[in-house]
C-alpha cells in the first residue's frame, strides 16, 4: 500500500502511534503541494524552503491537535498560507525603512527599528499567559473564531482578551518609549 492509498485519517493515526513514520508519510504527501503554494507567495526558492520547514516543524512539535484527520490538510495549508503572508508583510514593512536615495536603510531608521523591536519584545515577555496564547495564534494568522476553537474558549472571550492585550501593549510601549 503506497502513500497515495493511505487516508489522512490513517496518516494522523500513524503520527500518533509512530511519530517518525507518520511525520515522514505526511511530509511525503504534502511537502510538494505546500511548497508550490508557498512559492507562489514568496517567489523565492530559499524563502519558500524555510517556510516549508517551519510548517513541518510545527507539525513535528505536535502543534496539530485535531481529533480527526479532516483538519490535517486544511491545517497544513492554512499554516503555510499564513506563514507566507506574514513573511510578505514583514518584507514589505522592512522595505519601508529603505532610504529612497541609496536604496539602503538609513542608520537612524535601522537603529530606531532595532530599539523599538527590542522594547516590543520586552513588553511581550511581560504579557500574561492568556494574552500570549491569543497573540501567538494571531501572529500565525488565525482569526478570532479559529483562536477560540484552538484554545477551546468562547469567541467573546478571545475578542475581549485581544482588545485588552492591544491596550496593554499600547500602554506598555508608551511607557517604555517615554520613560
Amino acid at each position: 500500500m503506497g502513500i497515495a492509498d493511505i487516508t489522512d485519517e490513517q496518516l494522523v493515526q500513524r503520527l500518533r502511534e509512530d511519530p517518525a513514520q507518520g511525520f515522514s508519510d505526511i511530509y511525503r504527501r504534502y511537502s510538494g503541494p505546500i511548497f508550490r503554494l508557498i512559492s507562489r507567495f514568496t517567489q523565492e526558492r530559499s524563502t519558500a524552503e524555510e517556510i516549508l520547514h517551519d510548517v513541518f516543524l510545527e507539525l513535528w512539535k505536535n502543534e496539530f491537535k485535531a481529533q480527526s484527520s479532516d483538519g490535517l490538510k486544511n491545517w497544513l495549508f492554512t499554516l503555510a498560507k499564513n506563514k507566507s503572508l506574514n513573511h510578505f508583510r514583514q518584507t514589505r514593512k522592512s522595505e519601508a525603512y529603505v532610504d529612497r536615495a541609496s536604496g539602503e536603510p538609513s542608520v537612524l531608521d535601522r537603529l530606531e527599528h532595532q530599539q523599538l523591536s527590542a522594547k516590543f519584545i520586552e513588553v511581550q515577555e511581560k504579557m500574561s499567559t492568556e494574552f500570549k496564547d491569543v497573540w501567538r495564534l494571531r501572529r500565525e494568522g488565525l482569526d478570532h473564531q479559529q483562536i477560540a476553537q484552538q484554545l477551546g474558549i468562547p469567541l467573546g472571550t478571545v475578542k475581549s482578551r485581544f482588545h485588552r492585550m492591544v491596550e496593554f501593549l499600547k500602554e506598555s510601549l508608551k511607557n517604555e518609549i517615554s520613560g
